[in-house]
C-alpha cells in the first residue's frame, strides 16, 4: 500500500526507514516492511504489514 509520495528521496527514506524501525504508528519493529521507489511525481513509499517480525 502506498504511504505517501515524497518530492525528495530523502524524506521518503527517512520515512522508510521510521517504519522499519517500528516508530510513528508502525510498531512493533519488524511488524511492517517498508520499501521506497521511483515514481513520475517523486519518491513513493510502500508499507505492507507482514504480522510477525521478518527476520533481516
Amino acid at each position: 500500500m502506498t504511504v505517501k509520495v515524497y518530492a525528495a528521496n530523502y524524506s521518503a527514506g527517512t520515512l522508510a526507514a521510521n517504519i522499519r524501525a517500528g516508530r510513528l504508528a508502525y510498531a512493533p519493529r519488524g511488524f511492517f516492511e517498508a520499501r521506497t521507489r521511483t515514481v513520475e511525481d517523486g519518491t513513493e513509499v510502500q508499507v505492507r504489514y507482514v504480522g510477525t517480525a521478518v527476520a533481516s
